[in-house]
């Protein structure tokens, strides 16, 4: 397995989506960047939108398959 990260969640969607169509397999894996240590008021200057990586795993003979139609992006 092979794997594609995005930290957007738009991009999330849009690579699902395209993987979909192509009907090519994989894994999502989300990880929560916050961390688990954090007060009741955030973190100054934390990017919330960056909160999250989203990791497709794609099988290993498909990777450059899947990459041509993400690049499309």
């Amino acid at each position: 397995m092979i794997s594609i990260v995005t930290f957007s969640m738009e991009g999330q969607v849009d690579i699902k989506g395209i993987l979909e169509t192509h009907n090519i397999d994989y894994t999502l894996k989300v990880v929560n960047r916050s961390g688990h240590n954090r007060d009741r008021h955030g973190r100054l200057g934390e990017d919330i939108k960056a909160s999250y990586e989203y990791i497709f795993y794609v099988k290993k003979s498909e990777y450059e398959l899947a990459k041509s139609y993400i690049g499309c992006i």
